[in-house]
C-alpha cells in the first residue's frame, strides 16, 4: 500500500507540474521580455550619453538585441567610433544582426572618412560586408596586418549564416555600392594600410568578380 500511495503522490505532483508549466513558462517569458526592454532602455541611455567603462561595455553587449530601438544609439556610437579594437569588436557584433538605412549611411560615412582611424574604418567595412552577404563574417585580422599575407589570404564564407534583420527592406545593392566605394580607396587612400584592406575586400566574397 505504501508503494501505491507513493506512486499516486508522484503522479499528482507530475500532473500538477504539467498543468502549471504553460503558465509558468508564460510568466518567465514575460519577465524576460520586461528585463530586455529595461536593459535596452539603459543601453540606449548609456551609449547616447557616452558613459565610459564597464557600463559602456555592457551596453554594447546588449544593444544588438534591441532591434529598431537601438538604432539611434548605434548610429551615434559609429559617428564617434575610435581606435579601440576590443570596443569596436563589440560594436561590430552589435550592429551585424540588424540593418536600417540609417545604419548603412553611418557605416559608409565611417568607411569613407579619411580622417577616421584605420580600425574604425575596417570595423565599418566588416559590418557592410555582412550586410551585403550574411554568409561573409570576416574579422579585423583578415584586413589589418602584414600586407604580403593579407593579399594572398581568402576569408571565404560560412555555411550557416544568421539572418540580418531588415536586409530584405533595403532598396539598393549593397555589394555594388560597397564595391564602387572601395575601388577609389584601394587606389588613392592616404593610408596605405586602408588601401590594402580595400584591396583585400575587393578580391574576396561578396565583392570578387
Amino acid at each position: 500500500m505504501r508503494v501505491i500511495r507513493e506512486m499516486s503522490f508522484t503522479a499528482v505532483v507530475l500532473s500538477a507540474a504539467l498543468f502549471a508549466a504553460p503558465g509558468a513558462l508564460s510568466a518567465q517569458t514575460h519577465a524576460d521580455s520586461v528585463k530586455l526592454r529595461n536593459d535596452c532602455r539603459l543601453a540606449v541611455q548609456v551609449l547616447t550619453a557616452g558613459v565610459p567603462g564597464p557600463q559602456r561595455t555592457e551596453a554594447l553587449n546588449t544593444i544588438g538585441l534591441c532591434g529598431a530601438e537601438g538604432v539611434p544609439a548605434l548610429v551615434k556610437v559609429w559617428s564617434a567610433a575610435g581606435d579601440d579594437r576590443a570596443e569596436l569588436g563589440l560594436l561590430v557584433t552589435a550592429t551585424r544582426g540588424f540593418v536600417t538605412p540609417e545604419l548603412v549611411s553611418a557605416l559608409f560615412t565611417t568607411l569613407e572618412q579619411r580622417g577616421r582611424s584605420l580600425n574604425a574604418r575596417v570595423a565599418a567595412l566588416l559590418v557592410l560586408l555582412t550586410y551585403a552577404d550574411p554568409a561573409v563574417v570576416p574579422g579585423f585580422d583578415d584586413f589589418v596586418g602584414d600586407s604580403s599575407e593579407l593579399l594572398v589570404h581568402h576569408y571565404g564564407a560560412i555555411d550557416h549564416p544568421a539572418p540580418v534583420v531588415g536586409r530584405e527592406r533595403l532598396t539598393e545593392s549593397l555589394a555594388n555600392r560597397l564595391r564602387s566605394t572601395l575601388q577609389p580607396i584601394a587606389a588613392t587612400d592616404g593610408d596605405a594600410r586602408m588601401r590594402i584592406a580595400a584591396r583585400v575586400a575587393l578580391k574576396n566574397p561578396p565583392l570578387a568578380p
